[in-house]
């Protein structure tokens, strides 16, 4: 075998192992059937529709009732198509995998691409193998490779590979610009791989503009326009094709967009320029001027300059209070507010050191020197890109949190030219620092999503924002299996516009909202929905007859966070008056006139639209401490909202939640008397923590006091008769006694309040199924099958029951 080839066989194994590594860090942290959040919920319904054979609709009336989704003219479905049609292939020969394991790792292979796509830049960019293998090294293990892929399904995941791979193929036909076929091939790929970014995700717009700029000012900077220009002819006119061809695209009138715009003065000028023998500084003198008159006839004749609005008031609002989001909301205009969320906030502080810390360190260097190039005009034109990219994209990063897709890749480009730039021993010392920074990086990498010395030294600097605390996790499973088992299949709700497709999605229900905001209509829609929860009852009540809403989904943090995230910073409401809905809903659902409670978990509650208003028959909900009048001292605040009071309150919900915490780390260790010490405290905070009295009941169990737990559980279930934990846990109790039928009763008993409860129907049939009773354990799981027609496992158990009956008969 040649020393070629084995060479050869070596670079793929290592770049295969950087490629796996990238896969495996999200792959591990990625749940094997996750609850997609947002328009992630709206992007995993379509994909799989299409991988069932279904039609994706052209106007969607689940979603922004009652006028529809325009879906194919407004969403880019080239992902969810690629998706669902793969699957369809690949389960014709392997059925047993889900759809949802083959999304997970459809998604995890897909988005790690551009580790492959880094090296070729890499190599590209400095002429060198082995720079390439350090942009590729640093990128699989760089916190922002992957952090935003983990539970997510995003456009992001499919497109960044087409950028990334357009990016290597338009360089590479810069590095072939005296071979006239190279070139021109290098510059058609780049042509595709455009097309393809461009047709997968509406921020691949924005990227291709920053990108055009870029090559403006590197193409004109120099004598020789044909080495740039030669691809961009390529990427331009494949960019027209796909604003021709791409509904969403043709829809936004991208032929008339900036990008677009910019595109075309770069051809007809340098088209102008070979045929008027311009000179640099004359072709610049023309492009200049140019590009400045499309761009202003482009924004005052669109039709669609208000579509994209809530951009230019984010932008606008970031420059001017200077990435720090004001206190007071009104000093920002509504879209900016919209916007100004999520993935769209600046970078904290912790998770600038978190993410970019080591890396922008790694990368100082090689910036220096590539700067000094360009000014001395020694850079080649690669360097020239990607030092103009990797400057904008950190810098734009700064504003929004979510380009740092794009800054970390161009920084590793910059870090793997220090291979290139350094000799002898300065090169040995600089790569020994790598060395070091690279196994910084891998061990945040390996140790992401779990505390760390890192993450609590970072802590110590500045911790990152987090929102109020829940007492338990949000219990989204729960509430979207009630809506879809429990509510009419043409039922309409109201909710925020974050889990509204999940309702959707996961709830099989229709939603009033969803969160793209393409469009000015859903902003304004948005905002007059979300504004209706601060009003009075009546008119939330009339925003949902006005929309056809008959049932609302209700979340605790409407009320309770005043936060700069939350819906009352987002619709100024910071203030509020204890007369309005939401005040109603949370604390004082028995008095509503328009809205009847239904149902409550933890964080959710339900309440149907009245046909006609007036008084109403007494509902009784579960207990939950976000929603204990006593807890939050309603009774002190008046006629205003007082958000000092709620405070007092999450202090004593955090301290009970501590010693909770802190009982529980005993418990873990054996320290069970000690652990109940701490559960009895947190009881003295807040008597009704169901967490804390099963925890502390538990310990009783342990150390065999099953009377003083059995003891716990009947408190429980007299403060709260509701709570199936409960019931599941005594029944639990009477099990390790061997009290089979005790445990039958107890079961039963929560039943005649929770007739409809699929948890405690699996643990009567289970404990006649451990009895022996097999006609009692058949008629429960036939129960179960009258509730939930599709749960295999209840069939496969009464099947396997009835075959043991038969046997012995």
């Amino acid at each position: 075998m040649s020393r070629i080839l084995l060479k050869w066989i070596a670079l793929f194994l290592v770049l295969a192992g950087f490629l796996s590594a990238n896969v495996a860090f999200k792959a591990r942290a990625y749940p094997e059937k996750p609850l997609y959040v947002s328009d992630s919920a709206m992007r995993y319904r379509y994909a799989n529709m299409v991988s069932r054979g279904e039609q994706i609709p052209e106007v969607d009336k689940k979603l922004q009732a009652p006028e529809g989704l325009k879906v194919r003219s407004l969403l880019f479905l080239f992902q969810d198509k690629t998706i669902g049609l793969t699957y369809r292939i690949f389960s014709a020969f392997n059925p047993r995998v889900s759809f949802d394991l083959y999304l997970k790792w459809f998604v995890c292979i897909f988005s790690s691409l551009p580790v492959v796509a880094v090296f070729f830049v890499g190599s590209s960019v400095w002429k060198n193998r082995m720079s390439g293998l350090i942009a590729a090294a640093f990128y699989a293990v760089s916190i922002p490779s992957f952090e935003r892929v983990i539970g997510h399904y995003l456009r992001e995941e499919f497109a960044l590979p087409f950028l990334f791979f357009s990016l290597y193929f338009f360089l590479g036909s810069i590095g072939h610009s005296q071979n006239r076929k190279a070139a021109n091939a290098y510059g058609f790929f780049a042509g595709v791989f455009t097309f393809l970014a461009l047709s997968s995700w509406h921020l691949s717009s924005f990227y291709f503009l920053v990108f055009l700029v870029g090559v403006a000012i590197v193409a004109f900077s120099r004598a020789d326009l044909k080495p740039v220009m030669r691809p961009t002819l390529y990427v331009v006119g494949f960019a027209v094709l796909a604003g021709f061809l791409n509904e969403p695209l043709r829809t936004r009138l991208f032929l008339a967009s900036f990008s677009a715009v910019i595109g075309y003065c770069l051809v007809v000028t340098y088209a102008a320029s070979l045929r008027f023998r311009m000179d640099r500084r004359t072709a610049a003198g023309v492009l200049i001027p140019l590009i400045i008159v499309s761009l202003v006839l482009v924004a005052l004749l669109s039709p669609n300059r208000g579509e994209y609005g809530h951009v230019y008031s984010l932008v606008f609002s970031k420059a001017q209070f200077l990435l720090d989001k004001p206190d007071d909301p009104g000093s920002l205009s509504r879209d900016a507010r919209l916007l100004w969320l999520g993935p769209f906030q600046s970078p904290s502080l912790f998770s600038f050191l978190y993410g970019f810390g080591a890396i922008i360190l790694a990368s100082i260097y090689p910036l220096g020197v590539l700067l000094r190039r360009w000014v001395r005009r020694r850079a080649t034109q690669s360097q020239e890109i990607i030092l103009f990219m990797s400057l904008v994209f950190f810098l734009l990063f700064l504003f929004i949190r979510r380009l740092e897709i794009f800054a970390v890749f161009f920084i590793v480009v910059l870090i793997a030219g220090i291979y290139e730039l350094l000799r002898g021993k300065g090169l040995f010392i600089a790569l020994s620092l790598l060395s070091i920074i690279f196994a910084f990086e891998a061990f945040k990498a390996t140790t992401h999503l779990r505390p760390s010395p890192i993450t609590e030294t970072l802590g110590r600097i500045k911790r990152p924002q987090v929102e109020r605390p829940s007492i338990h996790d949000r219990d989204r499973t729960e509430i979207f299996r009630w809506i879809e088992r429990f509510t009419r299949a043409d039922a309409v709700f109201l909710a925020r516009f974050a889990v509204s497709p999940m309702i959707v999605t996961y709830g099989q229900r229709t939603a009033v909202l969803h969160s793209i905001f393409e469009t000015k209509h859903i902003r304004e829609k948005v905002y007059e929905c979300t504004s209706s929860f601060y009003r009075t009852e009546k008119e939330l009540y009339d925003v949902c007859r006005k929309y056809g809403a008959d049932h609302v989904l209700y979340e605790a943090n409407q009320l309770l966070d005043n936060g700069e995230l939350g819906d009352r910073y987002l619709t100024d409401n910071l203030k509020l008056m204890t007369d309005c809905a939401a005040f109603k809903l949370h604390f004082a659902p028995e008095g509503l006139h328009y809205f009847t409670p239904l149902f409550q978990t933890d964080y959710f509650r339900v309440f149907e639209v009245r046909e006609k208003p007036g008084e109403q028959e007494a509902h009784y909900l579960r207990y939950s401490p976000q929603y204990d009048p006593s807890l939050f001292m309603v009774e002190e605040m008046g006629p205003s909202f007082s958000d000092s009071l709620v405070n007092v309150a999450w202090e004593s919900i955090e301290k009970a939640l501590g010693l909770v915490q802190q009982g529980t780390a005993l418990a873990a260790e054996g320290g069970f008397s000690d652990a109940a010490r701490m559960f009895n405290i947190a009881l003295g905070l807040m008597p009704r923590l169901d967490r804390a009295r099963l925890a502390l009941a538990q310990c009783y169990r342990r150390i065999g006091r099953h009377d003083l737990a059995v003891a716990e559980y009947r408190k429980m279930i007299e403060l709260d008769p509701l709570n199936v934990r409960v019931y599941i846990a005594l029944a639990g109790n009477y099990r390790e006694q061997n009290l089979l039928m005790r445990a039958v009763d107890v079961l039963q008993e929560g039943l005649e309040l929770l007739p409809m409860d699929l948890n405690l129907q699996y643990r009567v049939a289970e404990n006649y199924r451990d009895l022996g009773d097999t006609a009692e354990a058949v008629e429960y799981y036939e129960r179960i099958l009258e509730i939930d027609p599709s749960n295999g496992y209840a069939r496969n158990e009464i099947e396997r029951l009835r075959g043991i009956r038969d046997k012995f008969q």
